[in-house]
C-alpha cells in the first residue's frame, strides 16, 4: 500500500539518500582540469600533460578505449585487468561524438584520451556507483522483507568512503561492485522464492559473468 505511512517514509528516505549520495559521488569530478593559459598544449596539440590529476590507472580504460576508437579496431590487447569496462566507455564515448575532439592518433594510451573523457568516464562510474546503492536497497528489503532494513542497506552503501571514493575513478571498480550487487540481489530473489524460474538462474548467472568480466 503505497499510501501506508511507513512506505511513504521509506520512498521519502531512499530519495533524499540517492540525491545525498549523488552529490558525494559527482563532486569535484573534474578536479585537475588543464587550463589553456597554463597548458597550452593541451589546447593546440591535443597533448594531455602527463601530471594531469586523474586515477594512475584510469589510462587503462579511457586511453585504451579511445585508442580503439581512433584507430577503429576492436580489440584492446590489455590483459591486466577483463576488458567490459574498456567497453563501456567506448559505448559512452562514441554516443558523445568523442571522435570529434581534438586529438593526434600518434600518441600512446596514457596521452591519446583528452581530459573531458576522463571526466565523463569518472561521471559513468559515478551513475554505476548510484545504481548500486538502488540496488543495495532492493538486497536489504529482499533478504529481510523490510523498506527499514533497505534504506539502511542502501545508505551503509552510499556514503561507505570506498563508494565514495571509487565513484571518483575511471577504472571497473565501481561497474564491478553494482554487477555484484546485481548478482547478489538475484541471490536473494531465488533463495526467497519456492519455485525459481529458469530466467532467474539464467540472469544471475549473467550478472556474475559481467561481474567477472
Amino acid at each position: 500500500n503505497v499510501t501506508h505511512p511507513a512506505v511513504r517514509a521509506s520512498a521519502f528516505a531512499l530519495v533524499i539518500l540517492i540525491i545525498a549520495s549523488m552529490t558525494l559521488f559527482a563532486a569535484g569530478l573534474d578536479y585537475g582540469r588543464p587550463l589553456p593559459e597554463y597548458s597550452a598544449s593541451t589546447v593546440q596539440s591535443a597533448w594531455l600533460n602527463g601530471a594531469t590529476v586523474f586515477h594512475p590507472d584510469a589510462f587503462a580504460y579511457v586511453g585504451i578505449g579511445y585508442r580503439m576508437m581512433v584507430h577503429d579496431y576492436y580489440l584492446p590487447s590489455y590483459y591486466h585487468n577483463p576488458s567490459l569496462n574498456i567497453y563501456t566507455d567506448i559505448a559512452l564515448f562514441w554516443l558523445s561524438g568523442a571522435l570529434a575532439l581534438p586529438h593526434n592518433s600518434a600518441y600512446g594510451d596514457r596521452e591519446i584520451a583528452p581530459f573531458s573523457l576522463y571526466v565523463m568516464a569518472e561521471f559513468l562510474s559515478a551513475l554505476f556507483t548510484l545504481l548500486g546503492v538502488a540496488l543495495a536497497y532492493a538486497v536489504g528489503r529482499t533478504a529481510f522483507d523490510d523498506r527499514r532494513v533497505g534504506v539502511v542497506t542502501a545508505a551503509l552503501v552510499a556514503f561507505s568512503p570506498l563508494s565514495v571514493q571509487h565513484a571518483h575513478y575511471a577504472t571497473p571498480n565501481a561497474e564491478t561492485i553494482t554487477f555484484a550487487t546485481a548478482a547478489l540481489l538475484l541471490g536473494f530473489v531465488i533463495l526467497k522464492q519456492k519455485q525459481p524460474r529458469l530466467i532467474v538462474y539464467l540472469l544471475g548467472g549473467l550478472l556474475i559473468g559481467l561481474t567477472a568480466s
